[in-house]
């Protein structure tokens, strides 16, 4: 009968398996800095850390078991569980997890769990971009001179001075299109344009 602690038992699996040493590191705070920790607690914080080392900021629940078999965790409390409603209420139960409010290593919010500097970085980002998304400027009679010079007055539609004007309007612009679309050039005439209203 195994009578590892937790975090012997994740250590040691990490260690067997090559997994990243910033999970043992993880691991191994969390156990440091949390009571009444479980080995499903541990494991949770390592699958989406796991996550954020793929490219991803977050790790979809309906995800989960099947993430967690696909890394070999047959250990793992959660791979012979199966309907969602007992994963949550792990989740709920769990130490370690949060929602966008709490101080947790893992925050849940809409069914994603995310570790918590990422969620905290991905709403401030997101209110910033809402922010800036609202915010609109008038046009100064030199840039809209400015901007007629550049393009043909008989042209019924263009996308490179419709992308122009909106943004010099907007605080919050994204500009798009595949090769030789105009990107750069657009970009270029928005610097001007800016340098043309702050002088």
């Amino acid at each position: 009968m195994d009578k590892l602690k937790p975090l012997q038992k994740v250590k040691r699996f990490i260690r067997q398996q090559g997994i990243d040493y910033s999970h043992i590191t993880l691991a191994q705070f969390i156990d440091d800095n949390m009571a009444g920790v479980s080995e499903f607690d541990l494991w949770l914080c390592i699958l989406v850390n796991q996550e954020v080392e793929q490219g991803n900021v977050c790790v979809t629940l309906d995800s989960v078991i099947d993430k967690s078999r696909a890394l070999g965790w047959s250990d793992w409390p959660l791979t012979d569980i199966t309907p969602s409603n007992e994963l949550n209420q792990l989740l709920m139960d769990s130490p370690v997890v949060g929602t966008a409010d709490n101080v947790t290593p893992l925050i849940l919010d809409q069914q994603r769990l995310y570790l918590h500097r990422f969620y905290q970085n991905e709403r401030f980002i997101s209110n910033n971009l809402l922010v800036r998304a609202q915010s609109k400027a008038s046009l100064s009679v030199e840039v809209c001179q400015q901007i007629n010079r550049l393009f043909s007055p008989e042209a019924e539609l263009d996308y490179q001075q419709l992308a122009l004007i909106n943004s010099l309007r907007y605080a919050l612009s994204i500009i798009s299109g595949g090769p030789g679309t105009g990107k750069t050039w657009v970009v270029a005439r928005i610097l001007e344009a800016l340098i043309q209203q702050s002088s």
